[in-house]
């Protein structure tokens, strides 16, 4: 399933890449960058956090109401945040034309991608994890590339930054609607207004909001500085480059949507041992499928960029940088997750918002240098920030990555 998704993905970039001019396609990767960041914060850091409160182990009526409360939750703060930041963004005229659009149609992606989110966790919860991994963007991403192909193919319809979105959202909308009926119908969750204590579930948010959100902030700035003050091409080029090199950690999300459940388990029961021994073996398992990957994006990195469109094909080096760092979060394997299900949330909050705030500042001070500057700098940042993540996990659990 997490090929399937991966592979949508990069598919939509591909198309809009070379199917629009190069103004159209910024719009919408913008609109994509900006959904994300402002999705994850409107979740409030519901999404990792819920987990531990839904399940086969939990109430089905206290569970519930969990499931309802954080997906209502989350689609109305995303929406209103996102409505807010848009209006901004017109109102000021911050950055290039395509970023006053792409804040625009960031609102409905933004509220889609937030409760896909908290509803993909909430499936893992549940032991659901292909199904998880399609409602978190595989459900949208495909959606989306067969409506944008079927518009493109027939010719009735223009193709544009707009008609993407709002596919990307109703695919979305849809997909999250199927998910909660298998949940409804084969979990035996009953949604309901039975009343939860939520000061746990808050008290963990609140690291977990500035984990999610600073995680998306170092990761997307880059594009968004870019989008601020450089050309639509190096939008597109940076967009292109950045979520082909993700393909390199595909299997990392599949992976921990499988065994997070599980480190929970282990962890609860002091068994240090078994946790020591699947950590190394999922690490193992990742580094090793997903190095082909990465040696063959390495080798063929002008041929792969090539796929985006002219403005994209001269910056396969910029696709070698972004391989490399991927190539080492998929080498630290499921540090991060590690650090959630163990409790150590304040940990990973503080390396997470340094490396962040760091990253983000330098990609705004160097945008004007240009997409390499910037590449260099998430790279760099990418790679530092999981370093650092393993170091933690060695230090308060006592568990080595490898």
């Amino acid at each position: 399933m997490k090929v399937i998704s991966a592979a949508s993905v990069f598919a939509l970039s591909a198309l809009v890449s070379r199917t629009m001019p190069a103004e159209g396609a910024a719009t919408f990767f913008l609109a994509l960058t900006l959904g994300t960041v402002l999705a994850a914060v409107g979740r409030m850091g519901l999404d990792r956090n819920v987990i531990r409160f839904v399940g086969s182990t939990v109430p089905p009526r206290h569970a519930g109401a969990v499931v309802m409360w954080t997906l209502v939750l989350a689609a109305v703060a995303t929406a209103v945040i996102s409505v807010g930041v848009s209006q901004l963004i017109a109102f000021t005229g911050w950055g290039a034309p395509e970023m006053v659009a792409g804040a625009r149609l960031s609102v409905p992606i933004a509220t889609s991608i937030a409760v896909c989110t908290v509803a993909s966790f909430i499936l893992q919860g549940y032991g659901r994890a292909s199904l998880s991994l399609i409602v978190a963007t595989g459900g949208s991403a495909l959606g989306a590339l067969c409506i944008g192909l079927l518009a493109w193919w027939s010719g009735a319809v223009e193709l544009d930054a707009g008609l993407v979105a709002v596919a990307f959202a109703a695919s979305g909308a849809i997909t999250l609607a199927v998910s909660l009926g298998v949940l409804l119908a084969r979990d035996g969750v009953r949604l309901g207004l039975v009343r939860v204590d939520w000061r746990p579930i808050w008290a963990s948010c609140r690291s977990m909001f500035w984990i999610v959100l600073m995680a998306q902030a170092f990761r997307w700035s880059g594009q968004i500085a870019l989008g601020a003050g450089a050309g639509a091409e190096d939008v597109v080029a940076f967009n292109a480059a950045q979520r082909t090199a993700n393909l390199v950690s595909f299997l990392l999300v599949a992976v921990n949507a499988v065994v997070a459940p599980a480190f929970v388990g282990l962890i609860e029961t002091g068994d240090r041992q078994r946790l020591q021994q699947m950590v190394s073996q999922s690490t193992r398992l990742m580094t090793a499928a997903c190095l082909p990957v990465l040696v063959l994006l390495l080798i063929f990195q002008d041929r792969v960029m090539a796929v985006f469109g002219p403005a994209a094909a001269v910056h396969g080096m910029l696709l070698a940088m972004l391989v490399v760092a991927q190539g080492v979060n998929v080498a630290t394997g499921n540090a991060a997750a590690l650090l959630i299900v163990s409790g150590h949330e304040a940990t990973l909050r503080n390396v997470v918002v340094v490396t962040g705030v760091v990253s983000a500042s330098l990609c705004f001070a160097l945008a004007d240098h240009g997409v390499y500057a910037v590449g260099m700098v998430t790279a760099v940042a990418i790679a530092l920030q999981n370093i650092l993540v393993a170091g933690q996990v060695r230090r308060r659990l006592g568990v080595s990555i490898w």
